[in-house]
């Protein structure tokens, strides 16, 4: 599962045009230079910290989900372990009450020499013995049936928990670096047949980033010749539809993490 969650946060992250190497070269003015080309590397400069801000908050993100999930487990672990204990623990009272009887009904045919009221004690005493026995057995299996639904239900928690981590890491992304969605219209993009006319729906807060990079989107994806961009307050922000005569592309958020969701079901051992 952590695999699958880990997997989508590099995608999320893999847009990123901008790679720091560590060097300052883009800072420096050469005789003749101009403050216009300090001012841009100062831009670029605060453009990664800003993006190193959101990782290292990703980050932070991940931890405690994972210290959150590592919880829930234990303590579903803790229940249900508790539920077969207790239900061993009385149908072994069952059991010991049962032969107790049926020992003291031995006793007291031998002492009195009730042969006949013995043979029939005795099965009476077997009969309701048995019973015991059944309703213990019963017992175990509707406690480890209660602990398959526990931690099934954990399991569940846990998706629904890496799925509002997934939104919440996107959401915070997207406020410090809007203009990723320019890179979530291009793979969307990458997946039509027919390119020659696009018409690409994005909320109206990513418009001006993806109206700005219309040609860096048509020199991305050969054979774009015409690419309209409409605003769509039906898209969450970060997502985009792409319309081509061959059909749409939906990469809208919500359809991400219900993919994301699929996923992480798929793999998760009681699905």
């Amino acid at each position: 599962m952590s695999r699958v969650i880990k997997s989508f946060f590099v995608q999320i992250q893999s847009p990123r045009v901008i790679e720091n190497d560590g060097s300052t070269d883009f800072l420096r003015v050469e005789a003749g230079g101009s403050l216009e080309t300090l001012g841009a590397g100062l831009a670029g400069l605060e453009y990664e910290q800003d993006v190193g801000h959101v990782k290292n908050q990703a980050r932070e993100i991940l931890q405690e989900t994972e210290q959150m999930v590592k919880e829930l487990i234990q303590t579903a672990r803790q229940e249900s372990e508790k539920i077969i204990a207790n239900a061993n623990t009385e149908a072994q009272k069952i059991i010991n009450d049962g032969r107790d009887k049926l020992k003291q009904i031995e006793e007291e045919a031998f002492h009195h020499g009730w042969q006949g009221g013995y043979e029939e004690g005795h099965k009476v005493v077997e009969e309701e013995y048995n019973s015991k026995l059944q309703e213990a057995q019963n017992l175990v299996e509707k406690a480890h049936e209660e602990k398959q639904k526990i931690i099934a239900g954990s399991e569940d928690e846990v998706v629904q928990l890496a799925v509002a981590v997934s939104r919440k890491v996107i959401g915070r992304e997207l406020a410090t670096s809007p203009e990723i969605i320019v890179e979530i219209v291009k793979r969307a993009i990458q997946k039509v047949g027919d390119r020659e006319e696009l018409t690409v729906r994005v909320n109206p807060e990513n418009m001006d980033s993806t109206i700005n990079a219309q040609d860096e989107i048509k020199q991305s994806a050969k054979g774009v010749r015409k690419l309209k961009v409409l605003a769509d307050p039906t898209i969450a922000p970060g997502g985009c539809v792409v319309e081509s005569s061959n059909g749409t592309v939906d990469a809208r958020v919500e359809r991400q993490l219900g993919e994301i969701k699929q996923a992480l079901m798929e793999v998760s051992p009681n699905a």
